[in-house]
C-alpha cells in the first residue's frame, strides 16, 4: 500500500498485488488474499482506496512489470 496524498484530511492510497509464479498463486499468498489484506489495512487506517493494480506471473528481476509501471505513471 502506498499513501499517495491527502485531500481535505483524507488519506488516499493505491494498492498493488502480484505473484511471480503460478505455484505462488496457488500455495502462497494468492492475489485475492493480498487484495483482501490491503483493503482491510486501508479500512483500519482510515485510508481511501483510490485504485488497485495487479500483476500476475511477472518476475521482478527485469522490471517489465506492467501494472507497476502504471503506478509510477499515476503518482
Amino acid at each position: 500500500m502506498s499513501i499517495i496524498g491527502k485531500s481535505k484530511g483524507i488519506k488516499r492510497a493505491l494498492i498493488y498485488t502480484r505473484v511471480s509464479t503460478e505455484d505462488q498463486a496457488i500455495h502462497g499468498y494468492s492475489l485475492g488474499y493480498q487484495e483482501e489484506l490491503l483493503k482491510l489495512q486501508c479500512q483500519k487506517d482510515d485510508v481511501e482506496l483510490v485504485k488497485h493494480f495487479q500483476d500476475d506471473g511477472y518476475s521482478a528481476k527485469d522490471f517489465s512489470i506492467v501494472q507497476l509501471s502504471q503506478i509510477y505513471m499515476s503518482i
